[in-house]
């Protein structure tokens, strides 16, 4: 389905539960990982990373019970079509080659500057050898951002685009669907708003070009998640 809120049965109600949904589990997670009571129980960045992963995933498990029980919508209709998988293959190599060497570059530039401060990679991009032998931590991660993907995905492109898009050109739609992504996930510094800006960005347009099939989106948005958590931000990228 090309945008939801094209079904007459769906208003401005179920939005409403929808960011309440996310919200909750949100600011639920952002106050356990940033109170005294994550040093009471010892929560550290790579649990804080997993406790994140859970909530995404009983926020996507709640959304669509919550619009297949209500109006009989399937995956399909909610964005994830796995038999029509019409994806780009070229196109989302070259953004996500471009990101790659992006975080490499930046990651390379702290290295040889002997920068210190938010660059806090869970491998270095020079270290092959120790990326190797943390190969079951890095599917971790794969997977959970494959999970976190899903859930991010289905909110920027199917909701927040979608109520955009209903009210102005698709590229302005895009435009503050970026803008707005960010104060959704309580994200105030400002490079991480640009990268997560250029990434809303491109992920939209993928999804647009695939005929509102979430999963290229999230097949993309992936890979980039994975990408500066390994090589750049550490798992405070997403904390």
């Amino acid at each position: 389905m090309e945008n939801l809120f094209k079904d007459e049965r769906l208003n401005y109600k179920d939005v409403l539960i929808i960011l309440f949904t996310w919200s909750f589990l949100f600011i639920t997670v952002f106050y356990l990982n940033t109170s005294e009571f994550a040093d009471i129980i010892i929560i550290n960045d790579f649990l804080a990373f997993m406790l994140k992963t859970t909530a995404l995933a009983v926020f996507t498990a709640v959304f669509y019970s919550y619009f297949n029980l209500i109006y009989d919508l399937s995956l399909k209709d909610l964005g994830f079509d796995f038999k029509n998988f019409n994806f780009n293959i070229s196109l989302s190599a070259a953004f996500f080659v471009i990101f790659f060497i992006s975080a490499v570059l930046i990651t390379y530039t702290a290295d040889q500057s002997n920068t210190v401060g938010e660059f806090n990679p869970v491998y270095r991009a020079n270290s092959l050898k120790a990326i190797m032998s943390g190969f079951p931590l890095i599917m971790i991660i794969l997977i959970s951002t494959a999970i976190i993907s899903a859930a991010e995905m289905f909110l920027v492109n199917k909701v927040i685009f979608a109520l955009f898009d209903l009210k102005f050109p698709s590229a302005i739609a895009s435009v503050l669907t970026a803008l707005f992504f960010p104060i959704m996930l309580l994200e105030f510094r400002p490079n991480k708003i640009l990268i997560l800006f250029l990434a809303v960005l491109t992920a939209n347009y993928i999804y647009r070009i695939s005929k509102s099939n979430l999963l290229p989106a999230v097949l993309f948005y992936t890979a980039y998640l994975t990408n500066y958590i390994i090589f750049i931000y550490g798992y405070d990228f997403l904390l």
